[in-house]
């Protein structure tokens, strides 16, 4: 269970800081968010409806 949360944390920790890189929210939707929803269905096998 903490790889698991170990994972998803760093998963986390490197996608939010694209927020500081000036990023859109319309990119941020279509780039960050579908990476840290993988990662949360590669470790724990909950899949996020679009």
């Amino acid at each position: 269970m903490n790889r698991t949360l170990e994972k998803i944390i760093r998963c986390f920790n490197e996608e939010s800081s694209k927020f500081h890189k000036g990023l859109s929210i319309n990119q941020l939707r279509e780039e960050v968010v579908p990476r840290i929803e993988a990662t949360l269905t590669s470790t724990t096998g909950i899949r996020f409806l679009p």
